[in-house]
């Protein structure tokens, strides 16, 4: 609560008086500069209980255009305030927007003089959105000016808040190459789901869809020609998400490059009436696998969800059972090539000694869990690819495995780098992981 210029100097006045008095040794002076400071200090509690009763009888009702948003996307917003104002004071309300929005049309502040009764206005305004994730509102703030006081309150109860906006970072997806879409590939034949290629062309028949008359060849040659477009074949893919650890140093600009990318994905996947599988990892740690996800909103919160859980499991650069064969064998080769599998040479030696390292443990390795739950949702769905989505920190054992389980069960792994990683994401373990597309999400 601050003073006005008016009770200011009303307060000058008051002291003056009383100055006046002390030195004059006028009584009368003294009683009209002590009324001055009673009056002034009971308007300070009539004020403070007109605020509060103000604050209490607001209410707050606001709707937006549309839920979800890309990033940089606007969407219009009314709001609609009342409240009980005070005889004779001053109103100013503004609707506080969300933390990186815009106002680019419109006004968030509405003024009023209070008449004692339910005052009721609403506020039109479209909003810009520039930061990402599930955005709330502010809440709104009541400024009450009278005379000689003014005050400012912020209401930021959930009511005050809602709706929350939920704004999709802006990247795009890119699959690998030969692939339209989620994982659809254009055939030179005719299937249920048409391409976008053209295979042929012919007369047209009756029933025949007319959007696919080709009007330059109809006025050419005098006879109504159709286009025949490619059909479409293949399974959705599958998207896999590696979450960063507890103790592993975020890159927020990468990870918003991820949820684009993702969102982008699953947004496609629903234009060619298609779902994508969802499979959410943190390290050797599976959390979820939706088999179908189809909803942007409902794969931001699941990932949101699962990036609040500990990491059990750490891989520490552990080696899978078959690998390990395979390097056995790749040993023996090796001894073959070079020593004849004879001789006491340093090489022989050395090689020989690395075999009888792989041939004592062996006989104990069991397949992790991971590698086993990995196994199960590759049964799960026949998907057209498998993209992994990570911000490739760490220990990327998982991630190797991950690949030798997508390639046994016949998928191509196609692994997304966000452009916003160190190097672009072109060093550390990541050029360990072999056998696999790259491609840097931008």
């Amino acid at each position: 609560m601050r003073p006005t210029p008016a009770l200011s100097a009303l307060a000058v006045l008051a002291v003056t008086m009383e100055i006046y008095a002390w030195i004059f040794d006028d009584p009368a002076a003294v009683m009209a500069g002590a009324m001055i400071l009673i009056v002034a200090g009971a308007r300070a509690v009539a004020f403070q209980h007109a605020l509060a009763s103000t604050a209490a009888s607001a209410t707050c009702s606001r709707r937006t255009e549309n839920l979800i948003l890309r990033q940089g996307g606007s969407t219009s917003v009314e709001t609609t305030v009342s409240l009980v104002a005070p005889k004779g004071a001053c109103i100013e309300l503004t609707d506080l927007t969300p933390p990186g929005g815009s106002v680019i049309q419109g006004d968030t502040t509405w003024r009023t003089t209070g008449t004692g009764y339910p005052d009721r206005s609403t506020l039109r305004y479209r909003l810009a959105y520039f930061a990402t994730g599930e955005l709330l509102f502010g809440g709104i703030t009541i400024a009450v000016k009278d005379p000689f006081f003014s005050a400012r309150v912020h209401l930021s109860g959930d009511s005050f808040r809602r709706p929350a906006v939920f704004v999709e970072p802006l990247n795009q997806f890119s699959g690998k190459s030969g692939l339209e879409g989620t994982g659809e590939r254009e055939l030179e034949r005719i299937t249920p789901l048409k391409g976008y290629g053209i295979r042929a062309f012919r007369l047209y028949r009756d029933g025949d869809d007319p959007r696919a008359i080709d009007w330059k060849l109809t006025a050419k040659h005098g006879k109504t020609y159709v286009r025949e477009y490619a059909g479409l074949a293949g399974a959705p893919p599958l998207l896999v998400i590696d979450l960063p650890g507890p103790g592993q140093e975020g890159n927020p600009a990468a990870f918003d490059q991820i949820l684009g990318a993702v969102n982008d994905a699953i947004i496609r996947g629903g234009v060619y009436d298609n779902s994508c599988g969802l499979l959410l990892i943190s390290g050797p740690n599976l959390i979820k696998f939706v088999p179908a996800e189809r909803s942007t909103l409902h794969a931001r919160r699941l990932i949101d969800e699962a990036g609040r859980m500990p990491r059990v499991y750490s891989s520490f650069r552990s080696l899978e059972p078959s690998s390990a064969r395979g390097m056995q064998v790749k040993i023996a080769q090796e001894r073959t090539e070079l020593t004849g599998g004879n001789g006491p040479g340093g090489v022989d030696d050395h090689l020989l000694r690395l075999s009888e390292v792989y041939r004592g443990f062996l006989p104990g390795m069991r397949t992790p869990t991971f590698d086993l739950q990995v196994r199960n949702v590759m049964r799960a769905r026949k998907n057209s690819a498998v993209y992994v989505f990570s911000l490739y920190q760490g220990d990327l054992s998982h991630l190797r495995s991950l690949v030798l389980q997508s390639r046994q069960a016949g998928c191509e792994t196609v692994l997304q780098v966000p452009s916003a990683l160190p190097d672009g994401g072109g060093s550390g373990e990541l050029t360990m992981i072999r056998g696999v597309d790259t491609v840097v999400i931008k």
